[in-house]
């Protein structure tokens, strides 16, 4: 299976954005997602789970997918369990 380098940007910069941590959650992944595909990627990247994330992504996972706010797997990746509107 052969991952385009775009896919393989992504998933390291998903595993490094994954580290952060905010200091006062608000919401969660599961009230941000309604697609179940985006609400995973926005897991794994947080779990720093990349193994999960190359799988995710090799299976058409929509990893672009705007939530509520029009916030997407990537943006939460950056905060990691919790935005604060």
């Amino acid at each position: 299976m052969k991952m385009s380098r775009l896919a393989i940007i992504i998933v390291c910069a998903l595993a490094i954005a994954g580290c952060s941590k905010p200091a006062h959650p608000a919401e969660h992944a599961r009230d941000i997602f309604q697609s179940e595909s985006a609400e995973a990627v926005a897991a794994a990247a947080c779990n720093g789970d990349t193994e999960t994330l190359q799988e995710l992504i090799a299976g058409g996972a929509d990893f672009d997918a705007p939530g509520r706010h029009g916030v997407t797997p990537l943006i939460w990746a950056l905060t990691c369990d919790g935005l604060q509107f």
